[in-house]
């Protein structure tokens, strides 16, 4: 009776073993993707907005969409200046993160493109067309469970710029 009791119980440790095995789903990374864009992306306009969306990858190969459940930070790109050489100012000045991942333009409105073709492309006989540069950016990033998300980098283009008719950017 002893002898059948213990096998039973070794059987059951067994199956329940068998039943853990390679149901983990662990998050292996997170990738962060401007909403509607590709990998860099530019603020339009006094008081545009981005939508930031963030997947978590997991060991199971499914990806889940963890935009509500990440951390955001926004950081300036070292070096970063505006179209008149000033330095871009720290967020929440210039731009603001929410915590749900929605980038939002706000004063001072700023412009970190510059037209490299400037004052040249002015002159329709130079046949020049503007050449942007981006001279200032933010980098975004989502955090879950300590894992970070690629890069994401933000320029602005809320004010006017250097470009035909005060264009900001492409």
């Amino acid at each position: 009776m002893k002898r059948t009791l213990l096998l039973a119980v070794l059987i059951c440790l067994f199956c329940i073993s068998l039943l853990g095995c390679g149901a983990t789903n662990k998050l292996q990374s997170v990738t962060l993707t401007p909403v509607g864009n590709g990998g860099f992306v530019s603020l339009a306009g006094e008081g545009g907005t981005l939508q930031f969306q963030a997947i978590g990858n997991f060991s199971n190969a499914k990806g889940v969409d963890v935009t509500n459940r990440v951390t955001y930070t926004m950081t300036l790109v070292s070096g970063s200046i505006d179209k008149q050489g000033y330095p871009l100012q720290l967020p929440p000045q210039s731009v603001t993160l929410s915590p749900t991942g929605l980038v939002t333009a706000v004063e001072p409105f700023v412009c970190s493109w510059t037209d490299k073709n400037y004052p040249d492309d002015r002159d329709p006989k130079s046949g020049k067309k503007p050449a942007w540069f981006v001279v200032g950016s933010y980098k975004v990033v989502a955090t879950l469970n300590g894992i970070d998300s690629n890069p994401a980098y933000v320029a602005l283009a809320s004010a006017s710029g250097d470009g035909p008719d005060g264009q900001c950017g492409p």
